[in-house]
C-alpha cells in the first residue's frame, strides 16, 4: 500500500511539473518529485521505471516540437507551448539525473 501512495505522488508531481509556470513552485514540486522516488530502493525495476519516465519525456518532447512548429507556421503565438516544451525538457533531466542516481545505489550494491 505504501508504495502505491508513493507511485501515485510521483505521477502527481510529474504532471504538475509538465505544466507549473512559477520557478519556485517548480523547485519545490521537483524536490518533492525526487524525494518521493527516494523512498524507492535502487532496484533494477525502479530504473526499468525510470527508463521509461524518461522514454515518456522524450515523446512527449518531440510531440510539442511538432506542435510548436504547426503552431508558427499556423502564425500563432508560441510561447506557452515553448514554456510546456521547457518544463518537459526539465523533467526529462531530473529523470535523467536520478537515473544515474539509481544507477550508483545499484552499482554499490553489487560490491
Amino acid at each position: 500500500m505504501e508504495n502505491f501512495v508513493y507511485e501515485q505522488n510521483v505521477f502527481r508531481f510529474s504532471a504538475r511539473l509538465k505544466t507549473e509556470d512559477d520557478p519556485a513552485a517548480r523547485k519545490l514540486v521537483g524536490k518533492l518529485l525526487l524525494d518521493e522516488e527516494n523512498k524507492f530502493a535502487a532496484t533494477v525495476e525502479r530504473l526499468d521505471r525510470t527508463d521509461g519516465q524518461i522514454a515518456d519525456c522524450k515523446s512527449h518532447i518531440s510531440l510539442q516540437y511538432a506542435l510548436i512548429e504547426r503552431l508558427k507556421g499556423d502564425g500563432h503565438d508560441i510561447k506557452p507551448a515553448e514554456r510546456l516544451l521547457g518544463n518537459m525538457m526539465e523533467l526529462h533531466d531530473l529523470y535523467v539525473s536520478y537515473r544515474e542516481v539509481l544507477l550508483d545505489g545499484l552499482d554499490r550494491r553489487a560490491l
